[in-house]
């Protein structure tokens, strides 16, 4: 614990909350990086499928759509930055 109240983990970073099994987390240096931070973009969009804006409900629709939540297909730049980064 620290002075401030935080929780502390062994190397003395501030816990500020927890991960369910099978989810990720970015770390801060990995968000520094342009590119990393398009695809955490692209990836909460995926997460999101437009529900916020209305988007389907119906298994089996997919929808996938941009930071902007507009749709896109497989030509978009967010497919084309995903291809890119797995070809890396």
């Amino acid at each position: 614990m620290a002075p401030s109240g935080k929780l502390l983990d062994a190397e003395g970073f501030a816990v500020v909350g927890l991960v369910h099994e099978n989810e990720y987390v970015i770390p801060e240096w990995m968000r520094a990086d342009p590119k990393v931070t398009q695809m955490a973009q692209y990836l909460e969009a995926r997460r999101l499928r437009g529900y916020l804006q209305g988007g389907p409900t119906t298994p089996g629709r997919q929808v996938d759509v941009d930071v902007d939540g507009n749709e896109f297909g497989s030509n978009s730049p967010a497919a084309a930055l995903l291809q890119q980064l797995l070809a890396e």
